[in-house]
């Protein structure tokens, strides 16, 4: 874990801490997420393997799988989507609310 910054740990912490470790629910993965978000707004420059060397001593194998693979697609989505929603200079979702998703998409 020592890879993860100070900035960055708080959040990973928070999640392992409070995670239920034999079946991760809903509340647990939106804790997961959150240090997702927050390795993308401090510019964690983890990799896969960094996360599992992490996760490896504090979950199964099973979880560590899944985690990791749940990393790597959320920081590729948050690369994507927040250039995205800076040039549509959107903060939070309320574009959504009345419209048709798709209809922001090619507008």
């Amino acid at each position: 874990m020592s890879k993860i910054s100070q900035d960055a740990r708080h959040v990973f912490n928070r999640f392992v801490h409070l995670a239920n470790r034999d079946t991760l629910h809903d509340l647990d993965w939106e804790r997961y997420y959150e240090f997702i978000l927050a390795c993308h707004l401090v510019r964690e420059k983890l990799t896969d393997e960094d996360v599992r060397a992490a996760l490896t001593p504090l979950f199964s194998q099973h979880y560590v799988d899944k985690l990791v693979t749940v990393y790597g697609h959320g920081r590729d989505l948050l690369q994507i989507a927040m250039p995205v929603l800076r040039r549509r200079r959107i903060n939070g979702y309320h574009w959504l609310r009345g419209t048709d998703a798709r209809d922001y998409w090619h507008s």
